[in-house]
């Protein structure tokens, strides 16, 4: 997810999506919003047929209608995603650059250093690029 934007959005919108339906239905308005929010200009018109529209050839088959109008999930646990190892090492370089305050308040620093202990190391690859 961190290393490619495009589909990062998409894989991002659908687990916010999933999320959303796995506590209830969500309405047509709720799938626009968040595909609106977290997604490109034409977003809504390339993603949102695939999420819904039965009919549709890439129809995607994770949202079924519900019968009290909204859209559910068709997928039985809420999605977790989980970081690859090269991820890990690229977000541990960053959280050692003195810089990522610019970017990272104090407790979510600490949250994302706390998610990498574990023997972590940095992606020494990463540290010899100069910026």
């Amino acid at each position: 997810m961190l290393f490619n934007e495009i589909y990062g959005k998409y894989y991002h919108i659908l687990y916010r999506l999933l999320t959303m339906s796995a506590n209830g239905p969500i309405s047509e308005g709720s799938i626009k919003d968040v595909i609106l929010e977290d997604g490109y200009d034409e977003s809504l018109l390339h993603l949102y047929p695939k999420l819904v529209e039965e009919s549709s050839s890439d129809y995607y088959q994770l949202l079924r209608a519900s019968e009290d109008g909204g859209y559910e999930s068709n997928v039985f646990y809420k999605p977790e995603r989980h970081l690859t190892l090269l991820e890990k090492m690229w977000l541990r370089v960053m959280m050692e650059d003195k810089r990522c305050c610019l970017f990272f308040g104090d407790r979510q620093r600490q949250v994302i250093m706390d998610s990498l202990e574990g023997g972590i190391e940095p992606c020494t690859l990463l540290m010899h690029i100069d910026t």
